[in-house]
């Protein structure tokens, strides 16, 4: 996945499916939100729904996209976000982050069988996940510490 796409935003009537509290905050969308003291705030956040990538009676699974800067660059991700039938979030695991303010940059992965992998740059630590049958992303029996 690129972070530069062609998927929208998610759009403000939607935002309380996709996101929870605090993101819908980084948006903006709600104007009562946005505090100054003589202080520049950085740009609002943008999240876009990447789509459905796997459905089940239990969960379905979306990857969601984080993109935001601040005064010191860029901050962008990529989450995993399993919801219930209903919408309500049951879990959320960053697959992807470019966070230069926290000097932290990870890039992973998941295959068909719900197992995800994800490895961040200065450390030979690979970390391995899996989506369980009720949407929890759990740590699993492949972890490796």
């Amino acid at each position: 996945m690129a972070e530069s796409t062609n998927a929208l935003p998610i759009s403000a009537d939607s935002v309380r499916f996709f996101l929870n509290w605090a993101e819908i905050k980084e948006t903006r969308l709600l104007e009562s939100d946005i505090f100054t003291n003589d202080t520049i705030l950085p740009e609002p956040a943008t999240f876009k729904d990447f789509g459905e990538i796997y459905k089940t009676d239990n969960f379905r699974l979306h990857v969601i996209f984080r993109d935001g800067n601040d005064t010191i660059g860029r901050d962008y991700k990529f989450m995993l976000r399993t919801y219930s039938q209903d919408w309500k979030i049951i879990d959320s695991y960053d697959l992807a982050i470019w966070n230069r303010r926290a000097d932290k940059y990870c890039f992973g992965s998941i295959n068909n069988k719900l197992i995800i992998g994800r490895k961040c740059i200065n450390s030979d630590f690979v970390e391995i996940m899996q989506i369980a049958g009720n949407g929890k992303i759990i740590a699993t029996s492949f972890h490796k510490p």
